[in-house]
């Protein structure tokens, strides 16, 4: 598995990625409070009322959550919510929500995420939706590539840096090696694919045109940018354990557990001299029942 950035585990979420073409009809949220155990007969409408207080109390908060050990890098934020809630169980209550939260990754601004967002998938999740800086994501593309060899015009060069850039909806992407000459730059332009191959992701610019200083084409690294990013499944426990954490500690009546499940709905777009992304978690808060 090539080298990831700890600070920015948060880019684990594209695992899943397909390029954006339409949202789901739906909008919104859903999420699930659960109690750990049915409750008796005499207590189900009791403890079915506690359950939807807690939700009311629970999403009338506003969040905002610096990343640890991120330095800023990612921030979660959830605005105050007008909770929907419904039930059709004395042992759980769901809880639709108009918006859902907003991550913002690197140094990006108000403008994440963009208006008209937040449309969710039709079998629900709590729908998160950001921005990133692509200063962010060349951070891992750099360490992925860093030292990466490949055999250009003049001879095996490496790659020393990497710099992502937003033209409209097209990314641009330099990359410095430590040759000389036909191997001093190489530019790559073109839209970016994040893709599931079996279970890795595959970063891959099907459109790129990559030369070097003197016009000549770099097929070579064409394909070392087609190479796995990520190992599905060690990624998406990182993100659910992560998630669940997140859960645990920041809301209010506490849960005793969080169980959290990505949707395989991940979704890219580039604009606005950003990466916007949205995806949804199935999440469900399961509490102890209240002492009678």
């Amino acid at each position: 598995m090539p080298p990831v950035v700890p600070r920015l585990r948060l880019l684990g979420f594209l695992l899943l990625l397909s390029p954006l073409t339409t949202w789901a009809e739906e909008d919104g949220s859903e999420v699930v409070l659960r109690l750990a155990r049915p409750p008796p007969e005499n207590r189900q409408e009791q403890d079915r009322d506690w359950l939807a207080r807690g939700a009311r109390k629970l999403f009338s908060q506003e969040l905002t959550y610096v990343w640890p050990g991120t330095e800023g890098d990612i921030v979660l934020a959830l605005p105050p919510q007008q909770p929907r809630i419904t039930s059709t169980s004395p042992q759980e209550v769901h809880v639709r929500i108009p918006g859902g939260m907003v991550a913002r990754v690197g140094d990006v601004t108000s403008r994440c995420p963009p208006t008209g967002a937040w449309s969710g998938p039709s079998g629900g999740g709590l729908r998160v939706h950001g921005c990133m800086d692509p200063k962010a994501l060349a951070k891992v593309l750099a360490r992925f590539l860093a030292q990466t060899a490949f055999v250009a015009a003049s001879g095996p060069t490496l790659i020393q840096s990497v710099d992502l850039r937003v033209l409209g909806t097209r990314l641009v992407l330099t990359l410095s090696t430590n040759g000389s000459g036909a191997a001093s730059g190489v530019r790559i332009q073109g839209t970016p694919r994040f893709e599931l191959q079996g279970d890795a992701l595959v970063f891959t610019v099907p459109d790129a045109e990559v030369f070097d200083s003197r016009g000549q084409h770099f097929v070579a690294l064409e394909q070392k940018l087609q190479k796995p990013l990520w190992k599905m499944d060690p990624e998406l426990d990182q993100v659910a354990r992560k998630a669940a954490s997140f859960f645990q500690t920041q809301f209010g009546p506490a849960p005793s557990r969080v169980e959290v499940k990505p949707h395989q709905d991940l979704r890219l777009d580039v604009a606005d001299d950003r990466i916007h992304f949205s995806f949804s978690l199935d999440t469900t808060f399961i509490y102890e029942a209240p002492t009678p």
